[in-house]
């Protein structure tokens, strides 16, 4: 076989198994995504938006103490409370799902 021949069956492997790995993990936050609570998915979205505690409790008319209940809840079942994190799961979601 030709270096040429090899290194495009590599190239391809790699491509495929890259698709493999980002399928899986979109799967997976998908997943995630599905065990919060129609309550938990609105606040997590506006938390991805950048909205503080205080200011997502105005908007849905609850207290900032509810909200942080509720983020404790959504940081367990998605792994993480880091804000960045959860963008990112939420935008990955949006995106896919």
């Amino acid at each position: 076989m030709s270096r040429d021949l090899i290194d495009a069956i590599q190239k391809g492997h790699d491509v495929l198994d890259r698709h493999l790995r980002e399928q899986a993990q979109q799967a997976e936050t998908l997943q995630l995504l599905a065990s919060l609570t129609p309550r938990e998915r609105q606040i997590l979205e506006l938390v991805a938006q950048g909205f503080t505690t205080r200011q997502i409790a105005e908007a849905l008319c609850l207290s900032p103490r509810t909200i942080d209940t509720h983020r404790v809840s959504i940081g367990a079942k998605l792994g993480t409370t880091s804000q960045a994190e959860l963008t990112r799961l939420w935008l990955e979601g949006s995106a896919k799902g």
